[in-house]
């Protein structure tokens, strides 16, 4: 969302934080070009039929493309839909940089299930763990790092 990358560049210069890259790039499991709705600040989100076609069309690209010469050590994905989509271009990553993860999984039951089936799958060695947030069925989030 070109809103909330434009917040987040006022911020960064704002508080003087250094050694921070930032791309306005949408992350997903393939370089493409996909529909998005955006202008709704926390609401923004890829396009589905429902949504008639998005908005705009944003790049997206993967987690392995984008930070591939970089040292990566904690991925926090967080959002209703799509995050399955966001670990699987994220796999060269996950299984040779071994970053922390935080991935949100109380939005629906199927990534409740196919999230940590995901990542036991690309990374058997990773320990799992699951915590709530909130209250709120939406706020449960699973950790993951690589045990020894």
């Amino acid at each position: 969302d070109r809103n909330n990358f434009d917040k987040l560049k006022k911020y960064i210069s704002k508080t003087g934080l250094t050694s921070i890259d930032t791309w306005c790039i949408g992350v997903w499991k393939e370089k493409a070009e996909i529909a998005f709705i955006e202008g709704d600040e926390q609401s923004s989100r890829i396009s589905n039929i429902s949504d008639n076609g998005g908005n705009v069309k944003i790049h997206v690209d993967t987690i392995d493309n984008i930070s591939s010469k970089d040292e990566v050590t904690f991925i926090k994905i967080y959002f209703p839909n799509g995050s399955l989509e966001v670990l699987m271009g994220a796999e060269k990553t996950i299984t040779q940089k071994k970053p922390k993860l935080a991935v949100g999984v109380g939005f629906n039951r199927d990534a409740l299930i196919q999230i940590p089936q995901y990542i036991k799958k690309i990374a058997p060695n990773y320990k799992l763990y699951l915590r709530f947030n909130s209250s709120m069925a939406s706020r449960l989030v699973l950790y993951a790092y690589a045990g020894k």
